[in-house]
C-alpha cells in the first residue's frame, strides 16, 4: 500500500502510515504524503484517496500533505 501511495505523481515520500479496522467492514488509515509543491496537494489527496478505495477498500483516510523542504521527517522510513 505504501509502494503504491509513493508512486503516485508529485509524491515524493510516504510515512506515518497506521491502518486499524473500525468494525468487520470499515478499514481506517492516516497517513503523511510529502509532495514536492503543495500546489500538487489537491490532485494529490483526490488521487491518493481514489486508490485507497478502489485497490485496498479503504473509505475512511485521514491523509496530511507536508511539503517537500519544509518540516521534513527526519526519522521516515
Amino acid at each position: 500500500m505504501v509502494s503504491k501511495l509513493g508512486g503516485i505523481t508529485h509524491i515524493h515520500q510516504v510515512h506515518h502510515v497506521h491502518i486499524w479496522s473500525l468494525s468487520t467492514r470499515e478499514i481506517a488509515l492516516t497517513a503523511h504524503l510529502q509532495v514536492k509543491s503543495l500546489e500538487q496537494a489537491p490532485l494529490v489527496l483526490k488521487t491518493a484517496q481514489e486508490l485507497l478505495k478502489t485497490q485496498f477498500g479503504i473509505s475512511h483516510a485521514t491523509l496530511q500533505i507536508e511539503s517537500l523542504g519544509l518540516d521534513a521527517c527526519e526519522n521516515c522510513e
